[in-house]
């Protein structure tokens, strides 16, 4: 069955791009029940996946009623709440967009279930087994039935089920048998985990290997990566990339581009794009797609481009003569300066720290200046070391007032939340050791 064409990654349903919701669409969790022992992502990059024999050892393991199964069960109930609910994919996600990316730890659980499950079933009996045998054929065939009018089905998990399927028979005859399972039990986890694998990544199943770049595309990334801009310029301005293989080369090569991929972006500059009808979402900027007032207002002072798109960017830049690779570097003859007026002055002297700016600034009038930073109750500003009010402007832009005469303008991000986050995680993990100590103890005075 191929299925290279598989619809499997675009069913990411894509929820960091939707508000947050009370509980996710219906198609996630029917995915999510299917999915336990398949390798389809189900939405919020929520994957289970788990070899085949999983199933029934986990169903064994809610039939028991010792202490330690008791525990395990507490902690895989607790995670199959947390996939069940958009707000806790928030939450593991420092509150941004939802995303289920902590479920490796679920699978720890789910490890350690079986693993304690094992032992128990080896030594059971055909009929202490039976009926859970009968309910993994009859979970077989229900996926099997849906196959027959689901393509999603058909592609996503039919084989998967088919490997169950055949699990659940080969235990069937040994258990019936009376044979030993204990090597049956090894060769099953080890085939499924290897057909979990090549289901995942072959090309004659969810081919997700074929979303990764080809090895000239990969040539071009490393090139990318591995120069450097190099422009004699010491203004406080920002780069147009938009044509490069990776929207992640402003980052990685040190300049201040207008795309990234795979971050999280400011909601309130989220709002903007949306505004602007600019592609891209609470991960990634994709540029700033030939929006030349957005040039101005995001200070733009140089362009890439490669030389058969040079006709496509906008006529106030001009060639500078340089080149980056093979892009051409064009000069933004319009180029309006960081912190500027309505009556064209602007702050001087802008220097960048970490998580600061300073700047001075001589005005003729009372001026407000607009800054091309996304607004953030974070930042504080100062003039003259006196504390002052910034302005929401534009939507996501940062405002300030600026007096008459010289001044020094200072601004300075602080994350108190992060602080917070720092206190907490301190906190929590001296309880941690307190409890680890104090069971130690216990331990050794009943040895």
């Amino acid at each position: 069955m191929d299925m290279k064409n598989s619809s499997d990654y675009k069913l990411l349903d894509k929820e960091e791009d939707n508000p947050l919701t009370l509980i996710y669409r219906t198609n996630y969790y029917i995915k999510m029940i299917l999915g336990f022992i398949a390798p389809s992502t189900f939405g919020s990059y929520s994957t289970f996946g788990y070899a085949a024999p999983a199933i029934p050892l986990i169903i064994v393991l809610f039939t028991m009623k010792d202490k330690i199964s008791k525990q395990i069960k507490i902690l895989l109930s607790i995670g199959l709440i947390f996939f069940l609910f958009p707000i806790f994919g928030c939450i593991f996600n420092g509150f941004s967009y939802v995303s289920n990316r902590w479920g490796f730890a679920f699978s720890f659980a789910v490890a350690i279930g079986v693993t304690y499950v094992i032992p128990k079933v080896i030594n059971s009996s055909f009929k202490e087994m039976k009926t859970i045998l009968i309910a993994c054929f009859a979970i077989s065939f229900f996926v099997f039935a849906l196959s027959l009018v689901s393509k999603d089905v058909r592609e996503q998990f039919f084989l998967a089920y088919i490997v169950l399927f055949l699990c659940t028979l080969f235990l069937f005859i040994f258990y019936y048998f009376k044979k030993s399972t204990k090597i049956l039990y090894f060769v099953m986890i080890i085939f499924s985990a290897i057909f979990q694998g090549n289901f995942r990544y072959s090309s004659k199943g969810l081919d997700y290997l074929h979303n990764t770049p080809t090895q000239k595309q990969f040539s071009i990334l490393l090139q990318e990566y591995t120069n450097s801009i190099k422009i004699n310029d010491n203004d406080f301005y920002r780069i147009e990339t938009s044509d490069l293989q990776s929207p992640n080369v402003p980052a990685v090569i040190g300049i201040k581009g207008t795309t990234y991929y795979w971050s999280i972006n400011n909601g309130l500059l989220y709002d903007f794009y949306k505004e602007k009808n600019l592609t891209g979402n609470a991960l990634s900027s994709h540029g700033l797609k030939l929006h030349s007032e957005l040039f101005q207002l995001f200070n733009v002072k140089y362009y890439l481009a490669p030389e058969d798109k040079e006709n496509e960017i906008p006529q106030f830049f001009k060639d500078t003569g340089e080149k980056y690779l093979e892009y051409k570097i064009f000069q933004n003859t319009e180029f309006l300066p960081f912190g500027s007026t309505g009556n064209g002055e602007h702050i001087e002297n802008v220097k960048l720290g970490c998580n600061t700016l300073a700047a001075d600034s001589k005005f003729s009038n009372d001026s407000s200046i607009f800054l091309s930073i996304p607004y953030s109750k974070f930042w504080k500003a100062k003039i003259d070391g006196k504390q002052t009010d910034i302005k929401l402007a534009k939507t996501a832009f940062m405002e300030l007032v600026i007096p008459k005469g010289n001044h020094h303008i200072e601004l300075r991000y602080t994350n108190t939340y992060f602080l917070l986050g720092i206190v907490v995680t301190v906190v929590a993990f001296a309880v941690f050791l307190v409890f680890t100590v104090k069971l130690k103890r216990r331990i050794n005075k009943k040895l």
